[in-house]
């Protein structure tokens, strides 16, 4: 089965999506949305933003959500983590 994702505009969303969003991030600004296409499957992506704290959201076009990734400040990585942190 092939998968099939292309960028959606915000305003291109379905209703059902945008009332889950705001639902589940009501404060929140969406970053960006993907529509998913699996076979005869369709799901939306939502990454959504909150001052430094980013998040996401999966959910199907009647708007049920498959997927939630909390609000959450994204750590940056130190240098120790990015040489794999492993001493010798």
């Amino acid at each position: 089965v092939t998968e099939i994702e292309e960028v959606v505009a915000v305003g291109a969303l379905p209703g059902a999506v945008k009332t889950a969003i705001d639902r589940e991030f009501p404060k929140a600004k969406i970053a960006k949305a993907e529509k998913t296409a699996k076979g005869t499957e369709i799901s939306y992506e939502v990454q959504v933003s909150l001052g430094s704290k980013k998040g996401s959201l999966v959910v199907d076009p009647s708007g049920k959500v498959l997927e939630k990734n909390p609000l959450k400040v994204k750590k940056e990585k130190t240098e120790k983590e990015e040489e794999g942190g492993e001493e010798d």
